[in-house]
């Protein structure tokens, strides 16, 4: 798949950062599903020092600040500054949560300062992505741990599935649109484990599956539908949003359970531990 130059990149989030803040607090229940499982499997502790790569509006950060108490420290970092005006506004008060614009691929860290990374669903966005996982490798800590969040195959994740078929069936020209497979790079996270192991990161991947249940009268697809489709959705007239949104539920029926939607989630954790000594494959 090819990933777009990173200011094309900057340029499709610099579009879609008021969406993300405008919708931050309705998702925030939903975010939190998410994020628990992540910063379990990163292990985050009362006094740890923390990075989020790709914050967004906030998340996982806000849910890592809980975690580390006052005598932690948690940095909210984003590609695009726009997107952190969300997290200054929500983390307001929050003395131990600061929001600092970064590229994951250059971070302005010192070696081995920091304990643990979280990065929910930011990775695949970096042009450079193995350079990216050898920029958390030299910022932790010894025994640090680094957590990647990935999603699955795109039709195992129902809402991103259902408006990409609904927009192949209304827009006539799909090729401008193509970065709106990125966030499905790792859908298979094999590169990216081994990438993590050239780095000399001990890994694991942890496989998480879900089977919400939504009442049809619940517009659930439209938070997604402005924030990881804005581009297209913003392109759009109002007459292609409304055949957008009508070929979006002819698409759900298929998921149709009387009055509910039964939908499918699947994603990824990757973790990554920075060892004390390098471990080096036995030689035959």
């Amino acid at each position: 798949m090819h990933i777009p130059e990173k200011s094309a990149i900057q340029q499709l989030w610099q579009s879609s950062s008021p969406a993300w803040e405008q919708w931050a607090e309705n998702l925030q229940a939903m975010a939190d599903k998410f994020n628990q499982p992540l910063l379990n499997a990163v292990d985050i502790q009362a006094g740890d020092w923390v990075l989020d790569l790709a914050s967004g509006a906030g998340e996982p950060a806000l849910s890592v600040a809980q975690r580390v108490g006052e005598s932690g420290l948690v940095i909210a970092s984003d590609l695009v500054p726009s997107m952190l005006q969300g997290v200054k506004r929500r983390a307001a008060g929050i003395s131990h949560l600061h929001a600092l614009a970064a590229d994951m691929e250059n971070l302005p860290f010192a070696t081995e300062s920091l304990d643990k990374i979280t990065c929910r669903f930011g990775i695949m966005f970096a042009p450079n992505w193995a350079q990216a996982v050898a920029e958390c490798q030299r910022i932790l800590k010894p025994q640090g741990k680094v957590a990647f969040m990935l999603w699955g195959a795109l039709p195992e994740n129902t809402v991103f599935h259902v408006i990409r078929q609904a927009a192949e069936q209304v827009f006539p020209d799909n090729t401008a649109y193509a970065h709106e497979f990125l966030p499905f790079l790792f859908a298979d996270p094999a590169p990216l484990l081994a990438t993590m192991q050239q780095q000399g990161l001990h890994c694991h991947l942890q496989t998480l599956e879900f089977s919400p249940k939504v009442p049809d009268s619940v517009k659930f697809w439209q938070a997604p539908l402005e924030m990881s489709f804005a581009a297209r959705y913003q392109a759009a007239s109002s007459e292609q949003r409304q055949a957008w949104e009508m070929a979006i539920l002819q698409a759900l029926e298929a998921y149709r359970q009387e009055s509910f939607y039964q939908l499918k989630v699947r994603l990824h954790i990757l973790v990554g531990e920075k060892l004390s000594e390098p471990q080096f494959a036995q030689l035959p």
